[in-house]
């Protein structure tokens, strides 16, 4: 059904809307691998939204952290096409927010590099 953004901000009691968010990321990210690929998503998908509301919105780290697990679990779904978009969302914002030397850089660009490896298309991995 989705999360409804202004029951969640006026409901919340002063927890903060990143705070939902992360937790709605970590229900996805416990639901990986075990069959609920959908709600798996929809959790990913509303986590996303209301982390767009908190400050920093859609450059956030935190909405970084849920593209790349998007890109994922999408890639494990065969969802390639998706999954590569994930990737290179979740890539902009690390590289704007930490620069290319941090871990997080290199595991985004470590994980679109071996599905790009393993769709054939090597070339575009060494870009």
């Amino acid at each position: 059904a989705g999360v409804d953004e202004e029951a969640v901000l006026s409901k919340s009691e002063g927890l903060r809307v990143t705070d939902v968010g992360i937790a709605l990321h970590l229900l996805g990210a416990s639901l990986g691998g075990y069959g609920f690929f959908d709600l798996e998503m929809r959790y990913y998908e509303d986590a996303l939204r209301l982390k767009k509301l908190a400050p920093g919105g859609s450059r956030s780290l935190s909405a970084s952290d849920t593209l790349h697990s998007m890109g994922f679990s999408l890639d494990n779904a065969g969802k390639t096409g998706r999954s590569l978009e994930c990737y290179d969302q979740a890539l902009e914002i690390r590289l704007e927010c930490l620069g290319e030397d941090d871990l997080r850089v290199a595991e985004t660009l470590h994980n679109k590099g071996a599905l790009l490896c393993e769709e054939d298309r090597a070339n575009e991995s060494m870009e």
